[in-house]
This record gives structure tokens, sequence and C-alpha cells, in this order.
């Protein structure tokens, strides 16, 4: 990502750049209507040279960062990072020919697909201090699930963004990061605007599934620090990661297993 001046500038495939164009338009409309998050407005995509133009909204803060930094309205807005995910996967639509199924490990009943945002973390969800508001940005999926994919189960994005949020601290904040209590409240958002409690089952294949990627992220880290500071850092994560393991959604937003559709 380049910046210049007002403009955020991302080059690429262009052909992966006209989904994230296609679905980052389609999702500020449900912003517009639903009022629980903003999108950066697309201001130029030049297909032939692959150069997508977005509207770059100074002062944002990742909610990572937000969290590390201020002292409360963390778990209100949690919530409503819930709330606007779980709007976005009742309303975001795309024509047929860009629907793009997940890796066959995250997919499961077909029931339980939708069009996703694909890399929903607390670095995607950003919060602009000036009013408080939510800022969802770059929506091409993760590399580890290929940037190609558009649809899966509604499920991933959630584990996507809990497992950012469990192993998301910094190394100073490792024991005192408010993590589960945030995706306590950001679960009971989602479920609370969606009607539709989790699938136990489908929740654990998507955490089964997220654990290489998991486990890569402790021995990735650290490049250009101090020998003591990688250590801490491992340690660190190892101790997040732990955490991320151990985490369930709170019982009552799980569906009883005599319910499964």
């Amino acid at each position: 990502m380049e910046f210049l001046d007002n403009i955020a500038r991302k080059s690429g495939d262009a052909a992966l750049l006209k989904v994230e164009v296609a679905k980052t338009l389609a999702a500020a409309e449900i912003g517009r209507t639903s009022g629980l998050f903003r999108v950066p407005g697309i201001l130029d995509f030049n297909e032939a040279t692959g150069v997508l133009d977005c509207e770059r909204i100074r002062g944002l803060k990742t909610f990572v960062e937000f969290v590390i930094e201020q002292k409360r309205g963390h778990a209100e807005l949690a919530e409503r990072i819930g709330r606007s995910l779980a709007r976005i996967h009742a309303a975001l639509r795309l024509e047929d020919a860009l629907r793009a199924p997940l890796p066959r490990v995250w997919m499961g009943d077909e029931h339980e697909n939708v069009f996703l945002h694909g890399d929903f973390t607390a670095n995607n969800v950003c919060i602009d201090p000036a009013d408080m508001s939510i800022v969802i940005v770059d929506w091409s999926a993760a590399p580890f699930v290929g940037r190609v994919a558009t649809f899966g189960p509604a499920s991933f994005d959630v584990a996507w963004f809990v497992r950012h949020m469990l192993m998301g601290a910094t190394t100073a904040r490792t024991l005192t990061w408010p993590g589960r209590k945030l995706c306590d409240r950001f679960i009971e958002g989602y479920v609370g605007e969606s009607g539709s409690t989790l699938d136990p089952e489908t929740w654990q294949r998507m955490n089964d599934a997220l654990d290489p990627f998991a486990r890569k992220v402790i021995t990735s880290q650290g490049e250009g620090q101090t020998l003591f500071a990688k250590i801490c850092r491992s340690i660190s994560q190892r101790f997040q990661y732990r955490v991320w393991t151990r985490y369930a959604p709170p019982e009552e937003m799980l569906r009883p297993s005599d319910q499964h559709d």
C-alpha cells in the first residue's frame, strides 16, 4: 500500500483488485444503510495497469492499536464490530462470476456459506477516534487462503478475527491483554445481530484449519529485532497461542448439539 496525500494506492493483480473493488463497493452500501461501519471510498481503478486508488482516512487506529492506547470503550466497540460482521454476512452479494469458495479444508455444509470479508482481523477493522466510528478496510482475502476466496462458512470470518485478537497483543501487554473479554463481546454482537448461534462443530473445524497458521505466527515474527527481543516475543506468542487454543465462545452463543441444522 502506498499513500499519496489523500489517496491510498494499491497495485497488483488486476483480477484480484477487481474482486476487491466489487466487495468494497457492496460493503460500503451495507455500511451506509446500517449505520454500523464505514468503508473507504473507491476513487479510481485502472484495470489495465492494476492500480486501485481508495480514499485515505487520516487518523485511523487499528482496533489492536486502539485497545492498546485507549482505556475505555473497547467492549462496546467489540460488540459493534460483531454486529457489523453479521450485517455484512447477511447482506453482501456478488455476481456469480466472483463466487470463489475457500479451500476445501474450510468448507462444510452448503447452508453455512456466505460472501466473506476474507481477512477480517483487528488490523483491518479500524477505529476513527474523531467520532468512534468503525472503518473496515482491505476487502481482499487473506494470503493464507490464497487471496482469491470470496465465499465460505460465516464462521471463517468470526474465527479469523478471534484468532487475531487473542494473539495480537504486544509483548508488553501479554499478561494484561483483554482479548478473551473482547472476543466474548464480539461474538455476542455477532450472534445478537445475526439471530443465529454458532455451530460448535463448525467452530472447531475453523480453528483446526487455523492452527497451522497460528503456529507459524510464533516463529515468523521478530525480523530485525535483537536476540533478546526475539526470545521475549516468542515466549509472548506461545502464551497467546495457548490462550487461543483454550478459548471457547460463551456457552449461550453456541448451538446445542441437538439443534444442529
